[in-house]
């Protein structure tokens, strides 16, 4: 199940130090929001203490107790204001954890908190972080249309050989995302990835050689058919590994 917090970000209040970045003139009346803007780099640093602690109350919530063979507490996985919950569907666990993901967001930030919009349905599965997840299979997948993303933004910067840095920023998201599914992928990255910690805010860059040939060597993986082949492989394994931001 997927739980979201409404309007996340207008629920937490500005610093005194930051609030002048969101002030503005209307028919000459000084308007200033108090509370954190979308779009701000630093809203998500922000509004992470309160989905902290909604994470927390909702896995601090004690089993009701009318499943006796899952005793377990919750499990939540949050990232900003969008969480994942996974549980066995024991008895009336799921039901006790619509309520607990409700009740700690409603506890936090207020009963506009709850985003009844985006709360999906218990199921076998479910799409997450742009990746789609099955836990009858107990795997994870790409979308197709990811992968062609991929293959077109690393064919197109390839070609031009010249880039800005939210160019490759965008390029190293689009990466992780191919590397979760395949691992041996990551190797096509770590010299671009380097390339862009070194590089500066401001102007476009010519690439180094080597930021090409990574590119080059991932645009051929997705256009020879790798992908493709593996899809249909009779017995398929699944890696699983944590991924540290």
């Amino acid at each position: 199940m997927l739980g979201d917090v409404s309007g996340a970000f207008r629920h937490v209040p500005m610093n005194e130090n930051d609030v002048h970045m969101f002030a503005s003139l209307f028919d000459d009346h000084v308007v200033i929001d108090l509370s954190c803007g979308f779009g701000w780099c630093g809203s998500p640093a922000y509004y992470s203490v309160a989905g902290k602690i909604i994470n927390h109350q909702y896995e601090c919530s004690q089993p009701i107790g009318s499943s006796p063979l899952d005793s377990s507490h919750f499990v939540d996985n949050v990232w900003c204001d969008d969480h994942s919950c996974v549980k066995v569907n024991t008895g009336s666990r799921c039901q006790e954890v619509n309520i607990a993901l409700r009740r700690a967001m409603i506890a936090v930030l207020g009963p506009s908190a709850v985003n009844e919009k985006k709360i999906t349905h218990w199921g076998t599965r479910g799409k997450a972080l742009g990746l789609n997840f099955d836990t009858s299979k107990g795997s994870v997948s790409i979308p197709d249309d990811k992968m062609s993303r991929a293959f077109q933004i690393a064919e197109h910067l390839a070609k031009a050989g010249r880039a800005f840095k939210t160019d490759l920023n965008k390029v190293l998201g689009v990466f992780w995302h191919v590397v979760v599914c395949f691992p041996s992928a990551r190797s096509f990255y770590q010299r671009v990835h380097d390339f862009v910690v070194r590089m500066y805010s401001f102007g476009r860059r010519q690439l180094r050689p080597e930021v090409v040939d990574d590119l080059r060597w991932f645009r051929a993986t997705c256009a020879n058919g790798v992908i493709e082949r593996l899809r249909h492989l009779s017995k398929r394994r699944v890696t699983v590994r944590g991924v540290r931001g």
